[in-house]
């Protein structure tokens, strides 16, 4: 998925978070924090400001880390790592249907072209010179 779209979602998911109120109080400072009828970003720049305990700061090297794992594309465990390379494998077959397309490959072409990517192979249309009485 696009990072982007990724971030999208997350300001989106964060901003109903607030809206919603869930941010407003602090239990164990027994606060009201006022971010009710602010943007995910006013928020933000806020939270910047902050002091970080050493818990606090368990909790960003976590976030930091699994982000930028995210952003090689490094799979955290192996129900992950299996979504992505199906994930993978999809865009690759989906990449090779396109090339068949683009090449105007028929059916039967697609599926030579198809069984050949599977070996590690790839196709090609020839035009080929041929006397007239062998048509």
């Amino acid at each position: 998925m696009d990072i982007k779209i990724l971030l999208e979602e997350e300001l989106e998911s964060f901003q109903y978070y607030i809206d919603e109120g869930l941010f407003d109080y602090d239990s164990e400072k027994d606060m009201t924090l006022g971010y009710v009828e602010t943007t995910a970003d006013e928020v933000i720049e806020k939270i910047k400001k902050w002091d970080f305990s050493p818990l606090d700061n368990l909790i960003r090297h976590y976030t930091r880390i699994t982000l930028l794992r995210e952003l090689v594309g490094q799979p955290l465990n192996a129900k992950e790592e299996e979504l992505a390379k199906d994930l993978h494998n999809t865009v690759e077959v989906v990449q090779q249907l396109w090339q068949c397309i683009r090449r105007e490959y028929t059916y039967q072409e697609s599926k030579v072209h198809m069984k050949a990517f599977k070996e590690g192979k790839t196709t090609a249309k020839q035009l080929v010179v041929i006397d007239k009485e062998d048509v």
